[in-house]
């Protein structure tokens, strides 16, 4: 599967972002191959596998609007800071169609969709069930579990078990329990993903004198 989107607009995105926030490179490459796990799983052909590789890498590039200093905050965000950082959703949609391309289009709605709830308690406009796109709810899962296994500024990396149960209990209320099946059928190949592309020791600590700074 592709790593990263082979349209020009987007990956000049992709790479703003990386550059921003190194951390963020193994990140995206991580949530790309698990929605290519993820969309494999449901029966997708091969073309949809290879764009949701490339739409979900791009979930997260509306953080691009939000201040680095949310960003890194190392404790609990205030209401107002919380009403910020979700802003990112609508930041990325915009970003993305603005490319003009196809890929834009699908990532776009990544983007603007990957914290929807299949219960429908999820921003940004409570959507439910199959309304939420599926490469939105792809997303939503490799999203969370990547977060859960990895360092954030308030909190070490949970356990890989502890996250795969989350998954799996969260299936039918935070997400799709058909991506959740499809996910966690993989265990194996999330494992080795997870070798695959390891936080650099060079981009943790790098991430962390940034966390000192602001």
């Amino acid at each position: 599967m592709q790593l990263f989107a082979v349209d020009p607009h987007c990956a000049r995105l992709q790479r703003k972002a990386e550059l921003r926030d190194p951390g963020t490179a193994s990140h995206m490459r991580r949530v790309s191959q698990y929605a290519g796990l993820i969309a494999a799983g449901l029966g997708l052909g091969a073309a949809a596998v290879e764009q949701a590789v490339a739409a979900c890498a791009l979930h997260d590039i509306g953080k691009l609007g939000v201040p680095r200093r949310l960003l890194l905050k190392d404790s609990t965000l205030t209401a107002d800071e919380l009403r910020m950082m979700r802003l990112h959703v609508h930041y990325g949609q915009a970003m993305l169609l603005d490319t003009g391309s196809p890929l834009g289009r699908m990532a776009a709605a990544v983007a603007l969709h990957h914290h929807e709830k299949f219960d429908g308690t999820g921003y940004p406009f409570c959507l439910r069930g199959p309304a939420i796109p599926l490469f939105a709810r792809i997303a939503a899962v490799a999203d969370v579990f990547d977060a859960l296994t990895s360092r954030r500024p308030q909190r070490c990396p949970l356990g890989f078990d502890f996250a795969l149960e989350y998954v799996r209990r969260q299936g039918g209320l935070h997400f799709d329990p058909e991506c959740v099946a499809a996910f966690v059928a993989e265990e194996r190949r999330i494992l080795e993903i997870r070798r695959r592309f390891p936080d650099r020791l060079e981009e943790v600590e790098e991430r962390e004198a940034g966390e000192t700074q602001v």
